[in-house]
């Protein structure tokens, strides 16, 4: 669900919490410890990290453990429930050719429009809009589809008393 909800960050965000409660990693800060591995448990993630060294920051981890979370999304994206990890960068880059082409639009007629001696302010300040907004989608990278959404937003109100609970 984490991966579905809020992406590969938050997906290798809840796999660190998993190992922190085992006993695999002790965190401090950005650094990430691992530590020797418990005698009653088998192989873990952890394992993955233990290869890799022992000191971590939390960019490099989600880095490592990365190759883990693939097939999960990859069978999200079978079930129809995520896009796949092709197709979200597809989609990226076409929501930056889209917006790129538009703000590069504006520009010529800006210099149009600076040649002829028009006004051109607001014109200007609706590139840097577009500029903006192209970004945000291209960033964004939400992985639900419909279906996705739908089991997402069943999930949360299904939930929601436990969501407001205290802790």
């Amino acid at each position: 669900l984490a991966l579905l909800a809020s992406g590969r960050q938050r997906a290798t965000d809840v796999l660190a919490l998993d190992l922190m409660r085992t006993g695999h990693i002790q965190v401090d800060g950005n650094r990430i410890e691992v530590l020797p591995r418990p005698a009653s448990t088998g192989a873990s993630h952890a394992d993955i990290l233990r290869r890799h060294g022992r000191d971590f920051s939390r960019a490099r981890m989600a880095e490592i453990l990365e190759p883990s979370i693939m097939p999960a999304w990859e069978k999200l994206a079978r079930d129809g429930l995520a896009i796949g990890p092709g197709e979200a960068s597809s989609i990226r880059r076409t929501a930056l050719a889209l917006f790129g082409s538009l703000a590069l639009f504006g520009l010529a007629k800006v210099v149009i429009g600076l040649s002829r001696g028009k006004p051109v302010g607001f014109l200007i300040v609706m590139i840097v809009v577009t500029v903006v907004v192209g970004l945000f989608c291209a960033a964004i990278g939400k992985l639900a589809t419909g279906a996705g959404a739908r089991l997402l937003a069943d999930f949360r109100r299904n939930n929601e008393r436990a969501m407001r609970a205290p802790r």
